[in-house]
């Protein structure tokens, strides 16, 4: 990205999944448009988006993602649970094994949809080492094992994007739910942007900045 032509700078925010670039804005050179189009062609699926805006919407569409993700893994814990209470009663192995391979088939899909993302980026992640352990586990014929495996790292996937969307809206500066004034060190309390350079504030744990 830095070799393109008009591009001087790239800072990266991993937390806050933003990337921000200077560059030259003629259109010969290296528009916007052209930023976004190199980027999205990694399928980074890249937008602009507007510092001074209001994050409010995106945060809401978080929070029913959550939701969804949520009643995902918990479709996948019953199949596993169903599964595996099946496989203690007599003749009953057969619907054991169905249920086991429902979990499979209904967990591995956002799986096998990042591998495939992984494999055009030409990279190989956790993504794609699941899928295998889970078509080795079906082909050696362990069915307990590979909805277990998908049961698991579906609900971490979910943990582990439910702790960062909690980071990202907590270090969001966007955010409708951060504080618009700042507590001065004498105690008194501005605007925030009545804030000069020199001037000292209070933060949490007793903090002094600068």
């Amino acid at each position: 990205m830095e070799n393109v032509n008009g591009v001087e700078s790239i800072a990266v925010n991993i937390i806050g999944r933003y990337i921000v670039v200077k560059h030259c804005v003629v259109e010969c050179c290296a528009p916007s448009e052209k930023i976004i189009g190199i980027l999205n062609s990694k399928h980074l699926g890249v937008s602009i988006q507007d510092v001074a805006g209001k994050d409010g919407g995106l945060e809401n569409v978080e929070e029913t993602l959550d939701k969804i993700f949520l009643l995902y893994a918990c479709v996948l814990w019953v199949f596993f649970i169903g599964g595996l209470v099946c496989s203690f009663l007599p003749g009953q192995d057969t619907l054991s094994m169905a249920l086991y391979l429902v979990s499979v088939i209904v967990g591995v899909i956002p799986i096998l949809k990042s591998s495939i993302i992984s494999l055009l980026r030409l990279t190989i992640d956790i993504n794609i080492l699941v899928v295998l352990a889970i078509i080795g586990a079906l082909a050696s014929g362990e069915y307990f094992d590979s909805s277990l495996v998908v049961s698991l790292f579906i609900s971490a996937e979910f943990v582990e994007s439910l702790i960062m969307i909690r980071v990202r809206n907590a270090v969001n500066l966007n955010s409708p739910k951060l504080s618009k004034n700042a507590t001065l060190v004498n105690g008194q309390l501005i605007p925030l942007a009545d804030l000069k350079i020199g001037d000292m504030i209070a933060i949490r744990a007793g903090l002094i900045v600068t």
